[in-house]
């Protein structure tokens, strides 16, 4: 009885902080090197496009899980994209990668948001894909990136 009551406020605290528009944030621990696996990709989007603002190169990372392995793509859209440009202002999940600046995350599921699934039936997930998987500690540890264009 108290374990059923225990979760029940815990589901409606974690409901009211989503609710109130509160970001989610994602993170991997300390022992991980995940982060910086996320920034090597975004050094090579400013690399590739010439940047040198983050913000301008409109990036999100799309999160799968198949197989025990998590599957981060850090892609781009495009400022005419406003169905993506709609999901990235919608989404409150966020990886936090430097100081000041953090990734959207999106489920490539969100394609099915109220509003978006009438005009969208797919997400780009092309771009720079990271494959991470727990190790025999609980460490999340990058096992391949690659380009997927």
């Amino acid at each position: 009885m108290n374990r059923s009551i225990c979760i029940i406020l815990v589901s409606m605290v974690t409901f009211a902080k989503v609710s109130n528009g509160q970001n989610i944030e994602y993170g991997f621990g300390k022992e991980s090197d995940v982060v910086d696996s996320i920034r090597s990709g975004i050094q090579w989007y400013m690399r590739q496009y010439g940047k040198s603002d983050i913000t301008k190169l409109n990036l999100y990372i799309g999160i799968d899980y198949c197989n025990g392995n998590l599957g981060l793509s850090i892609s781009q859209y495009a400022n005419e994209d406003t169905d993506m440009a709609l999901l990235v202002k919608r989404s409150n999940r966020v990886i936090h990668v430097y100081n000041e600046y953090i990734l959207p995350v999106l489920f490539y599921a969100d394609v099915l948001t109220d509003g978006i699934r009438d005009t969208r039936s797919n997400m780009n997930m092309n771009g720079y894909y990271i494959v991470v998987r727990k190790n025999n500690r609980g460490v999340w540890k990058v096992q391949v990136t690659h380009l997927t264009f």
